[in-house]
């Protein structure tokens, strides 16, 4: 696949009576389309300012991609009103301090009972992606703050019966669930409470879940490829006892 192609999803099948519409698996994403986990954007692409001293986007993914943007630093310049050195550069320190994951054996015994140890990760810089967006804020926090609060694990549930599981098990043990979706946080539905106490679980990955849809009229499965987020939001109602 090149580098400016993508596969098109397969078209879903409808069930004989026409209530559930259940998709077709999503074509494996192929290497060119990693995310980046530090900056928006996929990993092959990036701004730089060449020896010109003129901007230019590394990689071959656009079609403005390779190409020299050379009223772009003397505009910034002119629109800001400053002396901007291209030479004078605050390199980040991605990723910043990453807080550990704070998981019970209980509830990690009862996810590892029904998902695969591939549907779970704990590692740092994934769950710190799951527990934040793209705004300004949240950009500059990871490369030069510390973004706080973040998603214990991220899951890739495949299965509808698997996020039924694993929201019967959040409620047995007292988790959190954030639905992560694109990812890039415009609502500020991924930010962590500072204060929450209770293990949020991360990235809720699936494409068959089944969504009621006015008044269960119909019922349709996610089919965005993006995965499911799940962390200080609850999806579920919030014991009433103290923590």
């Amino acid at each position: 696949m090149g580098t400016n192609q993508f596969q098109k999803p397969a078209a879903p099948k409808a069930a004989p009576d026409g209530s559930l519409i259940t998709p077709n698996p999503p074509p494996a994403p192929g290497v060119d389309e990693t995310e980046s986990l530090d900056v928006w954007g996929f990993r092959d692409t990036r701004f730089d300012i060449n020896e010109n001293e003129r901007v230019i986007i590394r990689g071959s993914r656009y079609e403005l991609s390779g190409k020299e943007l050379p009223r772009l630093l003397p505009w910034i310049r002119e629109t800001l009103n400053i002396a901007l050195d291209s030479k004078d550069i605050h390199r980040p320190s991605y990723p910043t301090t990453i807080p550990p994951y704070q998981l019970t054996p209980e509830f990690r015994g009862e996810i590892e009972s029904f998902l695969s140890l591939t549907q779970i990760e704990y590692g740092g810089e994934v769950r710190m992606r799951h527990g934040h967006g793209h705004t300004q804020e949240e950009m500059f926090a990871i490369k030069y703050g510390q973004l706080g609060r973040i998603p214990d694990l991220v899951v890739f549930p495949e299965t509808d019966q698997q996020v039924a599981s694993l929201i019967d098990a959040a409620k047995m043990h007292n988790v959190t669930l954030i639905p992560y979706g694109g990812g890039t946080n415009v609502t500020d539905a991924l930010r962590c409470h500072a204060d929450e106490k209770r293990t949020t679980t991360g990235d809720l990955r699936s494409n068959v879940v089944a969504l009621d849809v006015i008044d269960d009229i119909s019922k349709m499965p996610s089919t965005v490829h993006e995965p499911l987020a799940f962390g200080t939001r609850p999806l579920v109602n919030p014991p009433t006892t103290s923590h």
